[in-house]
């Protein structure tokens, strides 16, 4: 199964294929996120860099793990 968890349709998808596939969960390990930030560190990122970084590393744990407490 293929689908974007950087979604709130794709974290509903995944949620759904491994309630049929394992009818339910014991532990979520994230592992999806990266950064395509340029050096400098916090200081040096606009607006625009930390709205990308949290839908990229944060979010997509929220909504999955929403998604998957919604269906136990």
């Amino acid at each position: 199964m293929t689908a974007n968890v950087a979604t709130a349709e794709g974290c509903a998808a995944v949620a759904d294929a491994v309630m049929k596939q394992f009818g339910g969960i014991d532990i979520v390990v994230h592992v999806v996120g990266g950064s395509s930030a340029s050096a400098g560190g916090f200081a040096v990122l606009d607006d625009r860099e930390w709205q990308r970084a949290l839908d990229l590393n944060l979010f997509p744990a929220v909504r999955l793990d929403r998604a998957l407490c919604q269906r136990c």
